[in-house]
């Protein structure tokens, strides 16, 4: 092979490149530094092939050698950028696709699937990301739907977008892994905790005022989520985030939703979370159909428990053990209640509904809506 041939191969290599690991190979050592010398080691190497002095006696090998040691050198900041950041947090990654994630930290899972928090390796934003990874093939289909219900509620007028899909991840991308599982690269609620976190750090129930502002936020979504035709399907304390300090909420696991409902005919659920199979009324277990009173039922069933009410006794606190916090008011227990009526044709049925119901009472008990402070424990 001529030293042209050889010039326009390793320029090529290059051009084709897609990650640090397609041009140094990888990139292994005990610490950061050894890495960065693996790196260097590597670097040289590719210098000696392609700098522009190598290649003087010709212009237009002097042009594409010139090019091929620009695309090097980036090749290797972006490298070099990886291994710091990598060194950042812990050094663990994982390879999806033709991409490299650093692994930020792990995030608690769900039944099927495994969540991390992220950075992509290759790119230049240091923003996390969530990578939903499944556990099994044989569920990458409840990740196919995840990602046409998120794609389909973002493709909404920008008007709704703005104002509704706060409350919504974002989808960055649906991978596949070599061993065929698939994953989806969300966005991250940064500062959120699940009403779950909520509920163990108060375990006598948060305040009346507190469930106030959290059941605006679901109800709200809720009445416009339906309206688009979709039904989120597990309204659970694990799938519900909230802001503590900006009462903002993010609602995700979107993996059981239903497009296209229609009740009593509409599509059923196709799966749900078996470890909160409890949560759920019967008829999802009649496979009915999936409808706003099951999202209703579920987001209720939430609201009481994080207020501090027995679901299946119905009792509700009386003394919060601290004597400036209020239980939850009767009214809005009345209305929570009615959203978990055992048949389905006795309850809510309309989101719209409870929200307005559900403001009424609020300012029956408390008057004028205002900001009510809430502080988040360590739990």
């Amino acid at each position: 092979m001529s030293l042209a041939d050889e010039l326009h191969a390793h320029a090529a290599s290059l051009r084709s490149a897609r990650r640090p690991a397609d041009v140094f190979g990888p990139l292994d050592g005990a610490d950061l530094d050894a890495r960065l010398e693996v790196l260097g080691a590597s670097f040289r190497s590719w210098a000696a092939k392609v700098h522009p002095d190598r290649y003087v006696h010709s212009v237009d090998l002097t042009e594409t050698a010139t090019e091929a040691f620009q695309m090097l050198n980036a090749w290797r900041d972006l490298a070099e950028r990886h291994l710091r950041r990598s060194a950042r947090h812990g050094g663990q990654a994982v390879h999806v696709g033709r991409r490299d994630y650093g692994v930020v930290r792990d995030l608690p899972g769900g039944d099927l699937c495994d969540l991390f928090a992220v950075v992509d390796e290759d790119g230049s934003a240091d923003d996390e990301l969530v990578l939903k990874v499944t556990r099994d093939p044989a569920h990458n289909d409840l990740l196919d739907n995840e990602a046409r219900v998120l794609n389909h509620l973002w493709s909404r007028p920008q008007e709704q977008v703005e104002v509704f899909c706060r409350y919504v991840p974002r989808l960055r991308g649906a991978l596949d892994l070599d061993d065929g599982r698939r994953a989806n690269l969300l966005s991250i609620a940064a500062d959120h905790v699940t009403l779950a976190d909520v509920q163990r750090a108060y375990p006598k129930g948060v305040e009346g005022r507190t469930v106030a502002w959290m059941g605006n936020r679901v109800f709200e979504f809720l009445a416009w989520l339906h309206r688009q035709g979709v039904v989120h399907g597990a309204v659970l304390a694990d799938h519900v985030l909230i802001h503590p300090v900006t009462h903002g909420a993010v609602i995700v696991d979107w993996c059981y939703a239903v497009r296209d409902w229609r009740y009593p005919d509409g599509p059923h659920l196709g799966a749900l979370p078996t470890a909160q199979k409890n949560r759920y009324p019967q008829e999802v277990f009649r496979r009915e159909a999936a409808s706003p009173r099951l999202d209703l039922y579920l987001a209720a069933g939430t609201l009481l428990q994080t207020a501090g009410v027995d679901l299946w006794t119905g009792k509700r606190p009386t003394d919060l053990g601290d004597p400036l916090a209020t239980p939850i008011p009767e009214g809005m227990t009345e209305i929570l209640r009615g959203c978990r009526l055992e048949r389905p044709a006795e309850r809510f049925a309309d989101a719209f509904e409870v929200w307005e119901r559900w403001k009424m009472a609020q300012r029956r008990a408390y008057g004028p809506r205002k900001f009510h402070p809430f502080a988040m424990p360590s739990v």
